[in-house]
């Protein structure tokens, strides 16, 4: 049994469910970044992304009918056989929601609009990495002396979407697999905390990692919003609708957290890696970094916008081949966290390693669904928004992630 540690989360993390308010509905993630004109281009097809979270629910009207593996790496003892990592109770909303934002179907439940996906035609793998505020074993199926990191790569991940953040010592990702996961041409993508001002925080703070903060409709980033010279880049976050578990999953809202922002940022570059197949996990990372904003424009960073405002359109329309094959997210200073770039370049001259897919998937995956329609082809902006109207519930969770030792291989 590791030790464990509570963190806060988005969605329900920290993150405030709204009734009303917004005219689009929680939507302009997706109008106001012209999703529906993008999606006649790329929609991710061919492009796993893994997303360790809480348990999942999907049966949810958004997701009911979707091809989704999910794995359970959670045990009642030590070694013990996988727990389901599917529920239907508050601690699969977080979850529920981070899928929904990455192939999401817009079906909705009783006349009302659903959730639509960035990237409705990318593979989500579901990895339940904690089950509540009490942490949970690791159960036998985890390949020995790694963590759901290495399993999720192993398992043909491209993209590993981590909507969470931990200020303890213990993660389920440590600092020790982060070179050999990018040595393997994964890209990983980490939230950021929201507490304004706060210091980033793993695994978005993981050197080599793409941390996200939050923006809302206006642009601008969100209060609560982190900041810090490693901060990767700003995405849509605050104001983003969410089902909750309200009336047996049939109510919506609005909610505000980097959690949201991670999972577009991932969604997004399934979108340009599916368009440019060809190229690499740093030059997709060069593009993400390069192509921020509306605009063309010289690569800047500073630490209240890292590279500025994730923009798929403006990625789409630059070859990422032509970029370096370097990642803009490896700092020379590795910050608090590590791991060293000199410890991530020696593991990429190392000789590639053919991982074997040692977790199996839950049964609990349905059959796949057509892709959604709709949308606005306008294209992104800073978009001005009135003042959501909140109303006074807050759910805080508490998400308990475990660290395992690096396996062998990870420098």
């Amino acid at each position: 049994m590791r030790a464990v540690a509570a963190v806060c989360v988005m969605v329900p993390v920290t993150a405030s469910l709204v009734a009303a308010g917004d005219p689009q509905g929680g939507l302009w993630y997706y109008n106001d970044s012209g999703m529906a004109t993008i999606h006649q281009t790329t929609t991710g097809e061919g492009v796993t992304i893994a997303v360790l979270d809480s348990p999942l629910n999907p049966n949810t009207p958004d997701l009911a009918g979707l091809d989704i593996p999910t794995t359970g790496t959670c045990a009642a003892e030590d070694g013990g056989p996988a727990l389901p990592s599917t529920a239907t109770d508050d601690t699969a909303v977080h979850a529920t929601g981070i899928v929904s934002y990455i192939i999401g179907t817009g079906a909705g439940v009783n006349g009302q609009p659903g959730v639509l996906g960035v990237a409705p035609g990318a593979k989500v793998h579901h990895y339940n990495v904690t089950n509540d505020e009490t942490g949970c074993p690791t159960a036998e199926n985890v390949r020995d002396g790694t963590s759901t990191l290495v399993d999720a790569i192993a398992d043909g991940a491209k993209i590993v979407n981590m909507s969470y953040w931990s200020a303890a010592e213990s993660f389920d990702v440590s600092a020790e697999d982060i070179p050999g996961a990018l040595a393997a041409g994964a890209i990983l993508v980490g939230g950021t905390p929201n507490r304004a001002g706060a210091d980033l925080l793993p695994p978005g703070a993981f050197n080599g990692v793409v941390s996200v903060a939050a923006i809302g409709p206006d642009g601008a980033p969100t209060a609560e919003a982190a900041v810090g010279e490693h901060l990767g880049v700003l995405a849509p976050g605050e104001g983003l609708r969410v089902l909750t578990s309200k009336g047996n999953w049939t109510e919506y809202g609005l909610s505000v957290g980097s959690s949201g922002a991670t999972a577009y940022t991932s969604a997004a570059l399934a979108l340009v890696w599916s368009k440019y197949p060809d190229a690499t996990s740093n030059q997709i990372l060069q593009s993400l970094a390069r192509n921020t904003g509306s605009e063309d424009h010289e690569l800047t960073h500073d630490s209240e916008h890292g590279y500025g405002i994730v923009n798929v359109r403006h990625m789409l329309e630059h070859d990422p081949t032509t970029y370096p094959d370097e990642n803009p997210f490896l700092w020379d200073d590795p910050g608090e966290f590590g791991p060293t770039k000199e410890a991530v370049l020696a593991a990429a001259a190392e000789p590639e390693a053919t991982g074997q897919a040692t977790t199996a998937p839950d049964p609990a995956a349905t059959d796949p669904a057509s892709d959604p329609a709709g949308g606005s082809s306008l294209p992104w902006g800073v978009i001005g928004a009135g003042a959501l109207a909140l109303v006074a519930v807050v759910v805080v969770v508490a998400v308990v992630v475990r660290r395992r030792p690096a396996g062998p291989g990870q420098a």
